[in-house]
Order: structure tokens, then C-alpha cells, then sequence
């Protein structure tokens, strides 16, 4: 587990609870 992929991950969910 890469923290890169942590932090994409964390993206991606934050633009998905936004409405992308």
C-alpha cells in the first residue's frame, strides 16, 4: 500500500462526495 495511491484514493472519493 503506497501512500500515492492513499492520497488518490482520498481524491477520488472527495470528488465523488462533491458531484464530479
Amino acid at each position: 500500500r503506497s501512500p500515492e495511491l492513499e492520497t488518490f484514493s482520498c481524491r477520488w472519493t472527495d470528488a465523488v462526495h462533491h458531484g464530479l
